[in-house]
């Protein structure tokens, strides 16, 4: 997992992002939340770093209800997303028969108590395993590991593609991609039918943080890297080049030229190798 520790936004520097309607956006660097569905009105939900965190940690990943939200047939749910690049879930043997198990922990919490969807699926969402955790304590930082052997069949890239997704449910209207806990299937299921929902009433919250998935059976404590290298991992993927100004976007480690009187060339080195050409 990059960037589990929630220290990295360069898209938004801690500012909140406002869902309206159906959307997928990164809050922090590496973590999606996504809203889906249809007929939502006025400001549904927001996502945001915030500095809450447990012992240890300094920000977390929190999601939270800016309305009373009742999910339906139109309003699907709401989930956070991470996906995996191929090459850095290889050793875990996915699709074979010597597919090794992995243990997934974090940390977490809301406002309310309930129970969490957390699921695994490959890249092209045709296999998934399903698995719930517990929110025992209202406002209170809980820490959760699952353990789950690794799937021997289906398709799961081991190259720069995505690898495995992981998901921990927010909210769902009870059938949207549900299906039974513990167990592999051909089908996409992201959510357990026991799922709460986080955001039924204006001012519920959930946040995560500690994000770690790591081969076999027993979570290791968190492992903390030095924020320059945290941060150069997540610009594999994703480089702000320019920020806005008064007078238009400035491009920054540029250097360019004049071809002709309509036509110019500029040059901009990337701090890391991207994962696929931008």
């Amino acid at each position: 997992i990059l960037n589990g520790c929630m220290r990295i936004d360069q898209r938004n520097s801690g500012a909140a992002i406002i869902y309206t309607g159906p959307n997928s956006q990164y809050p922090v660097d590496r973590f999606t939340v996504g809203l889906f569905g249809t007929t939502y009105a006025g400001n549904v939900m927001s996502a945001q770093q915030v500095s809450d965190a447990p012992p240890g940690f300094s920000n977390s990943l929190k999601v939270t209800a800016l309305q009373n939200v009742s999910f339906d047939a139109n309003k699907l749910g709401a989930f956070i997303a991470h996906k995996i690049e191929g090459f850095n879930v290889a050793d875990l043997d996915f699709g074979l028969s010597s597919a090794k198990s992995l243990t997934i922990s974090f940390w977490i919490k809301s406002n309310k108590t309930g129970t969490v969807s957390v699921s695994l699926e490959n890249g092209v969402a045709d296999r998934s395993y399903g698995a719930t955790v517990t929110i025992s304590q209202a406002a209170t930082w809980e820490y959760k590991t699952i353990t789950i052997v690794c799937d021997s069949t289906g398709t799961w890239l081991k190259n720069n593609g995505s690898g495995l997704v992981l998901g921990i449910g927010v909210a769902n209207n009870g059938s949207w991609l549900t299906g039974a806990a513990g167990s592999w299937s051909a089908t996409r299921a992201v959510f357990n039918s026991a799922q709460t929902n986080f955001l039924s009433a204006t001012n519920d919250y959930l946040a995560i943080t500690g994000v770690q998935l790591e081969a076999g059976p027993t979570a290791t404590p968190f492992e903390r890297r030095p924020y320059s290298v945290e941060l150069g991992m997540c610009q594999r993927y994703y480089y702000r080049i320019g920020s806005a100004g008064a007078n238009g976007t400035y491009l920054r480690f540029a250097t360019g030229s004049i071809r002709n009187a309509t036509l110019g060339e500029v040059l901009v080195n990337l701090p890391q190798k991207m994962r696929i050409t931008p």
